[in-house]
C-alpha cells in the first residue's frame, strides 16, 4: 500500500494533479516507519519513506505552503541520512535541488546539486550524476557563466535522454529555454518549448506546462511580440492544477502588463519575481 500510494503521488504530480497528488502522498508520509518499512527497499531500491517525503515537498510548495515545502525536504534528507541509503539519500538531494529551483534560489540549487553529484560519484549512481548536472548547469548560468552552464546542461541532458530517461525532461527543457533566453537566443529558446510541448502531448507530464507558457511569453516579449495570450494560457493551466505558486506569479504579471499599457510603468517589466 505505501508502494501504490507513492506511485500514484508521483503520477498524479507528473501529471498536474497536486490536490490528488497530495492525498496519496501524505497518507504515505504517514503511514510509514522506518523499523517496519526500509527493508521493502531492498526490493525496490528506494526508500518510500525517502521519495514520498521529497516529492511532497514540492507539491507542498506550489500549492504555496513554503514553509512546509522547506520542513518536509529536510526531513526527507534527515531520513536518508539516517537510514544510509545511498540512492534514497541521491533521490533527497536531487528532489531539493529542484524545490531550490522553483524557489528561485539558485545559490541552494546549485549546492544540493553539487551535493546529489558527488555522491553519485562515490556511489556510481549515474542517473542520479546526470540529473545534478542539468541543475549545476543551470546554477552556472544564474551565477553568470551562460556559456558553461548551457554547455554542461546540454551534455548532461542529452546523456539523461540518450539511455531513455523521459521524467522530468519537459521542465529540465524549461530551464535550458530560460538559459538560452538569458544570452538573447530566442531561437533556441523556443525550440526547446516546442520540444517540451511535444514531450507534454506525448506523454502527459503536464506538470511543467504552465512553466512552458509563462517562459514562451518572457521570449515572446522579448522578440518584441504579444505575450498576453501565453500568459493568460499559464495563469489557466495554473489554477486548474492547483498551482497556487504559480497562479500568483502569473496574476502578478499580467497586472504588471495591465499597468504598463496605461503608463504606469515605463520600458518593459522585469520578470524577476520575489520567493512565493
Amino acid at each position: 500500500m505505501l508502494e501504490a500510494d507513492f506511485a500514484l503521488g508521483l503520477s498524479h504530480y507528473y501529471m498536474g494533479r497536486l490536490a490528488q497528488a497530495r492525498v496519496h502522498l501524505d497518507r504515505a508520509v504517514a503511514t510509514y516507519v522506518p523499523e517496519k518499512h526500509h527493508a521493502n527497499c531492498f526490493l525496490s531500491c528506494q526508500d518510500v519513506g525517502v521519495t514520498s517525503r521529497s516529492v511532497a515537498s514540492m507539491v507542498r510548495y506550489l500549492q504555496g505552503d513554503a514553509d512546509g515545502a522547506m520542513e518536509m525536504s529536510r526531513d526527507a534528507i534527515a531520513l536518508a541520512d539516517a537510514l544510509k541509503h545511498p540512492f534514497s539519500q541521491a533521490y533527497a538531494l536531487g528532489c531539493a535541488a529542484w524545490l531550490h529551483s522553483y524557489r528561485r534560489e539558485p545559490a541552494a540549487m546549485a549546492a544540493r546539486a553539487q551535493d546529489t553529484m558527488s555522491l553519485s560519484q562515490a556511489q556510481a549512481l549515474g542517473w542520479w550524476l546526470l540529473w545534478g548536472m542539468i541543475f549545476d548547469g543551470r546554477g552556472k548560468v544564474d551565477a553568470g557563466d551562460p556559456t558553461g552552464g548551457i554547455q554542461q546542461m546540454e551534455q548532461a541532458l542529452g546523456m539523461y535522454r540518450g539511455v531513455g530517461s523521459g521524467m522530468v525532461v519537459p521542465y529540465f527543457l524549461v530551464q535550458l529555454a530560460e538559459a538560452y533566453a538569458s544570452i538573447g537566443d530566442t531561437t533556441q529558446a523556443l525550440a526547446k518549448l516546442a520540444d517540451a510541448r511535444q514531450l507534454v502531448a506525448q506523454g502527459g507530464e503536464a506538470m511543467a506546462l504552465a512553466e512552458i507558457d509563462r517562459v514562451e511569453g518572457e521570449v515572446r516579449r522579448q522578440r518584441g511580440e504579444d505575450a498576453e495570450r501565453w500568459f493568460t494560457q499559464a495563469l489557466d493551466t495554473a489554477r486548474a492544477q492547483g498551482a497556487r505558486l504559480f497562479e500568483s506569479r502569473m496574476v502578478e504579471v499580467l497586472e504588471g502588463m495591465e499597468k504598463s499599457s496605461h503608463g504606469a510603468h515605463g520600458g518593459t517589466e522585469d520578470l524577476n519575481f520575489q520567493n512565493q
